[in-house]
């Protein structure tokens, strides 16, 4: 009965549970919920507490029913009031959180899809350009086939090199750059306009990862996070990224809370969502009180994880689980702010323990690069408009 209520029914319903307990205990009498009911059974709480009777001339006035009148014109405009403010203020923001949690996700995949079909469809509008020539080609003629010497470039470890070749009559299925590295291995790769091919260089992204405590007056707004190993030393030419809330993971879309996972006690909410980072894990493993109604990966489990994994449980009643992992546990994940050659955590997450994770491009890479293209069988070489190598830097992948 009561899930068909009015939400202002089931506040009066609790007003006048209240009341009937007061006068029960009042009188000496135990109040079971047998009697509760009883009394309860009998009130229309689709009229208002208040009741206005008439009061015929002459009759003397009643101060305590007065009074008693007042106090109830009060639990009316109190119930009102309290609707008025969890209908157009705490549901609106409730919903309004919930619709931007997940707009954020959908704009953030968007502009995943956005970047890799950027790249698939037109290579030059991406990346910096590390080599650019339209004449003085240093180019030789053997047996119908042209080598185009174009020199020696240097670039970043793991970024993606697009080749542009641009050239009278010529197909870009008869054209291969060769990268020669420092150790003499050829490298090929074809025009990009060919078979969106690239090259990707050998090597790795350079990794720090610094540890930083926040003290518990600075969570109003974004705050300095800035660790005391690279104070003054911030470089906007690298990537920082920022977990926070070790051991802890995070609930609701509005007015987060977090929860301290311990070994073996299980996580409880009564509904909403939960979303936390395993760092450096291998593998994670669930154990569910009941199938939740939304979760981001399949099954009870997740294998083969990357070096962060996150996790996302949403559910619309109560939910208990718990789940073990080798990996580290973080409620958030942010991007780092760099203004005034400080690092800044960029909302005001109320969290301690900061994991910061900077990338850079380490050493970079030589390599001398050529051109093949042919069969000329005029033995002549066409003429070549431009030659061109983009690099797309992998610190744009790590996000």
């Amino acid at each position: 009965m009561a899930a068909t209520m009015y939400q202002d029914q089931v506040k009066k319903l609790a007003y006048y549970r209240s009341r009937i307990i007061q006068d029960l205990a009042r009188k000496g009498v135990y109040p079971d919920d047998s009697r509760i009911q009883s009394r309860i059974k009998n009130i229309d709480t689709m009229l208002g507490v208040f009741q206005y009777m008439n009061i015929g001339i002459g009759d003397k006035f009643d101060t305590a029913k007065f009074n008693e009148d007042f106090e109830r014109i009060y639990t009316d405009l109190k119930i009102l009031y309290q609707l008025a403010y969890e209908i157009s203020v705490q549901d609106y923001y409730e919903l309004k959180a919930y619709c931007e949690t997940h707009l954020n996700e959908l704009e953030g995949m968007a502009d995943n899809y956005q970047y890799k079909t950027k790249f698939e469809l037109d290579s030059t509008y991406l990346g910096n350009t590390v080599f650019f020539q339209s004449s003085g080609f240093d180019s030789e003629m053997s047996n119908g086939i042209a080598t185009i010497n174009l020199g020696e470039i240097e670039v970043e470890a793991q970024s993606k090199l697009s080749c542009i070749f641009d050239c009278e009559n010529v197909t870009p299925r008869n054209v291969v750059f060769v990268f020669t590295d420092q150790e003499g291995v050829n490298h090929n790769c074809s025009p990009y306009s060919y078979n969106q091919d690239f090259f990707t260089v050998p090597g790795k992204l350079k990794k720090n990862t610094y540890l930083v405590n926040i003290s518990e007056d600075v969570f109003k707004t974004q705050f300095i996070c800035t660790p005391s190993e690279i104070a003054g030393s911030v470089n906007h030419d690298n990537k920082y990224i920022l977990y926070g809330g070790k051991n802890f993971v995070q609930t609701g879309y509005y007015r987060k809370q977090y929860i301290d996972k311990l070994p073996g006690v299980p996580i409880t909410i009564d509904n909403g969502v939960i979303q936390f980072y395993v760092l450096n894990g291998d593998y994670i493993n669930f154990d569910f009180s009941t199938t939740p109604d939304n979760k981001n990966f399949e099954g009870i489990g997740i294998a083969d994880m990357p070096d962060c994994q996150r996790i996302v449980i949403e559910h619309k009643s109560k939910l208990s689980f718990d789940f073990v992992t080798n990996g580290i546990i973080y409620a958030t994940r942010q991007d780092g702010k760099i203004m005034n050659n400080e690092l800044y955590y960029p909302t005001p997450d109320k969290v301690k323990d900061i994991l910061v994770e900077e990338y850079s491009v380490g050493e970079k890479s030589k390599y001398t690069v050529s051109v093949t293209a042919g069969p000329f069988l005029t033995g002549n070489l066409p003429v070549i408009n431009t030659v061109a190598i983009k690099q797309l830097s992998m610190l744009e992948d790590v996000s």
